[in-house]
């Protein structure tokens, strides 16, 4: 659930399913600018049966 996990690693919930169009795959570190910091809140996620 997107409120279980701190911005802006909640707004990856936001961009759906983007295996079907790999040549337009979002550069998501450049457009949430992800960093180092939010790591374990991507592991937790990656993990994340739901």
């Amino acid at each position: 659930m997107a409120s279980d996990y701190a911005p802006p690693v909640d707004r990856l919930l936001t961009f759906g399913d983007c295996r079907d169009s790999i040549a337009d795959w979002p550069d998501y570190l450049k457009a949430l600018e992800l960093g180092p910091e939010h790591i374990p809140d991507l592991i937790r996620m990656a993990a994340d049966e739901e």
